[in-house]
C-alpha cells in the first residue's frame, strides 16, 4: 500500500537531469551544434558548485531525502538557509557545466528545460506538500528563502 504522506513525485528527480543530459549529448552527436565557446575551467567550477550544494543538502537532509517516506522535520539552516532547492540548483548547475565544459548548444538548451521541468513537475507538488506538512512554519520559510536563490 502506497504511503499517502509523501510528495506523490511522479519519477525521481535525477532522471530530469539525466534526461536533459541524454537528450543534449545525444543530439550534439547526431546534429553537432556548437556554440564557439567551451571553457573546461568554468564548466568545472560549475560542476563543483553544483556538487558542492548536492552534498551540503545531503549531509543536512538525510533520510527526508527519500521522497516514498514522510518528511520529519522542516530543516531550514545551512544551505537551505539561502536556497530552498538546493540539490536542484546543484542538478541546474550540472548541466550549466557540461554545457560550459563542451561548447554543446544542445546542453545550452536543454540546461534551462532541466530547471523548468524540476521546477513545474518536482517543486510543485514537494512544495505543496511541506506547505500540507508544516502550515506554519513553511509559510515563513518561503517568504524568507527564495527557491532558487
Amino acid at each position: 500500500m502506497p504511503n499517502d504522506d509523501t510528495p506523490g513525485l511522479p519519477l525521481p528527480p535525477p532522471t530530469i537531469l539525466l534526461a536533459g543530459l541524454v537528450a543534449g549529448f545525444s543530439l550534439g552527436w547526431l546534429l553537432p551544434w556548437p556554440v564557439g565557446f567551451a571553457s573546461w575551467t568554468l564548466g568545472l567550477a560549475a560542476g563543483l558548485a553544483g556538487l558542492g550544494l548536492i552534498g551540503a543538502a545531503f549531509a543536512q537532509l538525510h533520510w527526508d531525502l527519500l521522497p516514498t517516506r514522510p518528511t520529519q522535520a522542516l530543516r531550514t539552516a545551512g544551505v537551505l538557509g539561502f536556497t530552498r532547492n538546493p540539490i536542484y540548483l546543484g542538478f541546474v548547475l550540472l548541466a550549466a557545466a557540461a554545457a560550459l565544459a563542451t561548447g554543446n548548444a544542445w546542453l545550452w538548451l536543454a540546461t534551462p528545460l532541466v530547471a523548468l521541468a524540476l521546477d513545474r513537475v518536482i517543486i510543485a507538488r514537494e512544495e505543496r506538500y511541506l506547505a500540507a506538512r508544516f502550515p506554519v512554519e513553511y509559510p515563513a520559510y518561503r517568504s524568507r528563502v527564495r527557491r532558487w536563490l
